[in-house]
Protein backbone atom coordinates (compact mmCIF):
# COMPACT_ATOMS: atom_id res chain seq x y z
CA UNK A 1 0.00 0.00 0.00
CA UNK A 2 3.02 2.33 -0.06
CA UNK A 3 4.17 5.03 2.30
CA UNK A 4 0.86 6.86 2.54
CA UNK A 5 2.06 10.42 3.12
CA UNK A 6 5.62 11.72 3.14
CA UNK A 7 6.61 14.98 4.86
CA UNK A 8 9.98 16.63 4.25
CA UNK A 9 11.03 18.66 7.29
CA UNK A 10 14.17 20.12 8.87
CA UNK A 11 12.79 18.76 12.17
CA UNK A 12 11.65 15.16 11.55
CA UNK A 13 11.59 14.25 15.24
CA UNK A 14 9.16 17.10 15.91
CA UNK A 15 6.88 15.94 13.10
CA UNK A 16 6.96 12.37 14.42
CA UNK A 17 6.13 13.58 17.93
CA UNK A 18 3.09 15.57 16.75
CA UNK A 19 1.89 12.68 14.56
CA UNK A 20 2.10 10.22 17.45
CA UNK A 21 0.24 12.65 19.74
CA UNK A 22 -2.63 12.38 17.23
CA UNK A 23 -2.48 8.58 17.03
CA UNK A 24 -0.71 8.51 13.65
CA UNK A 25 2.02 5.90 13.20
CA UNK A 26 5.11 7.58 11.77
CA UNK A 27 8.84 7.11 11.28
CA UNK A 28 11.77 8.72 9.51
CA UNK A 29 12.38 7.05 6.13
CA UNK A 30 15.28 9.08 4.78
CA UNK A 31 17.12 12.36 4.65
CA UNK A 32 18.11 15.03 2.13
CA UNK A 33 21.76 15.26 1.16
CA UNK A 34 23.80 17.58 -1.05
CA UNK A 35 25.52 14.58 -2.66
CA UNK A 36 24.37 13.90 -6.25
CA UNK A 37 23.04 10.38 -5.76
CA UNK A 38 20.01 8.41 -4.71
CA UNK A 39 20.53 5.65 -2.14
CA UNK A 40 17.73 3.17 -1.44
CA UNK A 41 17.89 0.74 1.48
CA UNK A 42 16.47 -2.57 0.30
CA UNK A 43 14.89 -5.29 2.41
CA UNK A 44 13.72 -7.44 -0.48
CA UNK A 45 10.26 -7.94 -1.92
CA UNK A 46 7.30 -10.27 -1.57
CA UNK A 47 5.94 -11.85 -4.73
CA UNK A 48 2.18 -11.76 -4.11
CA UNK A 49 1.41 -14.44 -6.72
CA UNK A 50 3.82 -17.09 -5.43
CA UNK A 51 4.04 -15.77 -1.84
CA UNK A 52 7.84 -16.00 -2.05
CA UNK A 53 10.10 -13.50 -0.31
CA UNK A 54 13.05 -12.58 -2.51
CA UNK A 55 16.11 -11.01 -0.90
CA UNK A 56 17.69 -8.31 -3.01
CA UNK A 57 20.88 -6.28 -2.63
CA UNK A 58 21.20 -4.51 0.73
CA UNK A 59 21.47 -1.13 -0.96
CA UNK A 60 20.78 0.33 -4.40
CA UNK A 61 22.77 3.46 -5.39
CA UNK A 62 22.04 5.64 -8.40
CA UNK A 63 24.63 8.33 -9.15
CA UNK A 64 23.94 11.19 -11.54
Amino acid sequence: MGQGMIIISPNPHGVIKVAREHGIESKQIGYVSKKPLIRIKNRGAMNSEDLIYKKGPAELVFEY
